[in-house]
């Protein structure tokens, strides 16, 4: 079950844009042939309202928004929420509070952090008013501290990078390293700061969408292996295709027999 649209006036993305990104989680589940035992629930609503208005008006949101001035200045523990909040929510929306003056960025983060700290407030009301999520496991897609009452798991202990945090789905991405035959775990831009020894990396799609980033070995350091090699999961053939640019050159002629041999393995790779 997602919560995503619960916070949508204060990530900077609207609520209708969960209707895409619901509808392409599913059609994951299946692909994976896995519906028989992966469910994804949207936030029932309360009649024509969206998920965000109803938290805010019915379960509390607003009254929590108008009063969290003073909620911060006499708990200390919603004074340190606050201020993390900040800190978080200030490397999330970056790119667009960069955009705004030195006052007017700390304006809209210090009311960024403050409605999220209200919505959430109205979330778990909302589960709390609700019996039938009792029996339901909520899952976060980021980090939080141990302090907060929520326990990290991790997932993906023995594919992350050397880090000292738990690995989430939140601002990582998942590769595969067909030079070591290995899944790794970790941002996007670490992921190619590591690249070396003629090493790059591909964006392999499914079904037209970034999917996969796979790290593979150029026979030549004068490759561009982006320009030249293409990568996409075939649906219908349960397995990895790839096209080259130049009808003349193969799959062989760009990267290394180990690393074809890796991708052949994990995913049946053909041409």
């Amino acid at each position: 079950m997602s919560d995503y649209h619960t916070f949508s006036e204060h990530v900077g993305v609207k609520e209708c844009a969960f209707d895409v990104y619901f509808e392409q989680v599913n059609q994951m589940v299946v692909n994976l042939d896995a519906q028989d035992f992966v469910k994804i629930q949207r936030i029932e609503t309360d009649g024509n309202m969206g998920v965000y208005n109803m938290l805010k008006y019915n379960y509390g949101g607003l009254e929590m928004m108008d009063s969290m001035d003073d909620i911060i200045k006499s708990n200390p523990k919603k004074l340190n929420e606050y201020t993390q909040s900040k800190k978080f929510m200030g490397k999330d929306r970056d790119i667009d509070l960069r955009k705004l003056t030195k006052r007017a960025r700390l304006r809209e983060l210090s009311s960024i952090a403050k409605g999220m700290m209200a919505m959430r407030a109205a979330l778990d009301n909302y589960f709390i008013r609700n019996d039938y999520y009792v029996n339901r496991i909520r899952v976060s897609i980021h980090e939080h501290p141990p302090t907060s009452g929520k326990i990290a798991i991790n997932l993906f202990k023995n594919l992350q990078l050397d880090t000292n945090f738990v690995q989430t789905p939140w601002h990582n991405c998942v590769m595969y390293d067909s030079t070591e035959d290995k899944f790794l775990v970790n941002w996007k831009e670490k992921m190619y700061e590591l690249c070396k020894n003629g090493q790059q990396i591909l964006t392999a799609t499914l079904c037209g969408y970034a999917y996969l980033l796979i790290k593979v070995r150029c026979l030549s350091d004068a490759i561009s292996i982006s320009s030249q090699l293409t990568l996409r999961f075939n649906e219908k053939a349960n397995a990895l295709q790839w096209n080259t640019n130049d009808n003349d050159s193969g799959i062989h002629d760009l990267i290394t027999s180990e690393c074809i041999a890796n991708l052949h393995k994990q995913f049946a790779l053909f041409g």
